[in-house]
């Protein structure tokens, strides 16, 4: 791991190029299609293909296929760190286990959005994590139909007990899965394809009466926009489509007393430097 001035980002990536207009790019609205498309058959699907045509293969397989093998630039704190793929995922792993730390003890840890499963069943698989899901239901749903199936053959080959699923964030509930009341739900780089984020993401998950709810998400209202890096994440997620209101809807609903905000933190890491994690969480109330 090396760190890099902001300076070095367009060595990278193409992004600071396209966002100032410099290089040909076209916009896709993350519709339901899109998000299928994108997902579901070309990235998820594809990797189930070749899990089924490979059967060796494991999680750390899938996550090697999905990651490639070039290394890139991850923020940590006010740094830009260059990472390997498996120096940067598994800092996003320890990441996303510190965020979910304080809220142990749940009847069930259920990850909305889950993609094909990466980050729940690498939870499981962390020793320091492991010990505290020994006899806790682990629940997975996403969106598209292949994030859950393949999910479930990876479990089932790592002998990870899983439930998988469907979900979706605009619904309530958010999955019809059969999730224990007191479950601690969290989302990881998923709710930033609702935009805007309405009063339906939290009576979704809320109709799943959890103990507590985790969002490892980029935060638009977190970037700062007093730094270049700050502006160019606040436009990262423009062109891109993705959420720009969450918090402020959360802070909105905590105000009505609907739900209790239990911690919130600006982003201190993200495998894309411009799309860096904050964590907020919150739970019900009444």
């Amino acid at each position: 791991m090396e760190i890099r001035p902001l300076d070095d980002l367009p060595k990278f990536s193409p992004w600071p190029a396209r966002l100032m207009g410099l290089a040909p790019w076209e916009p896709r609205v993350k519709t339901p299609a899109e998000i299928e498309r994108e997902f579901g058959m070309e990235k998820w699907g594809g990797l189930l293909e070749r899990f089924r045509a490979t059967p060796g293969a494991g999680l750390a397989d899938v996550d090697s296929w999905a990651a490639g093998s070039a290394p890139a630039l991850a923020s940590v704190g006010e740094h830009l760190v260059l990472m390997t793929p498996e120096e940067s995922h598994s800092a996003y792993l320890a990441y996303v286990a510190n965020a979910l730390q304080p809220y142990s003890g749940g009847t069930a840890l259920v990850e909305l959005g889950c993609g094909y499963g990466s980050v729940i069943l690498g939870l499981a698989r962390r020793a320091e994590f492991a010990v505290s899901l020994a006899n806790v239901p682990l629940f997975a749903a996403d969106y598209t139909l292949t994030g859950p199936e393949l999910a479930a053959a990876i479990a089932g080959r790592e002998g990870i007990p899983l439930t998988a699923g469907r979900c979706d964030l605009t619904t309530s509930p958010a999955t019809h899965l059969a999730v224990p009341e007191g479950a601690v739900v969290y989302t990881a780089y998923a709710a930033q394809y609702i935009e805007p984020v309405t009063t339906a993401l939290i009576e979704g998950i809320t109709a799943l009466r959890p103990k507590a709810v985790v969002h490892v998400e980029p935060v638009y209202e977190h970037c700062d926009d007093s730094t270049l890096l700050g502006l160019m994440r606040q436009r990262y997620i423009q062109a891109n489509g993705y959420n720009r209101n969450l918090v402020t809807i959360l802070h909105d609903h905590e105000a009505r007393g609907a739900i209790e905000i239990l911690g919130e933190s600006p982003a201190a890491f993200g495998p894309n430097p411009l799309l860096a994690a904050s964590v907020i969480a919150w739970s019900p109330r009444g």
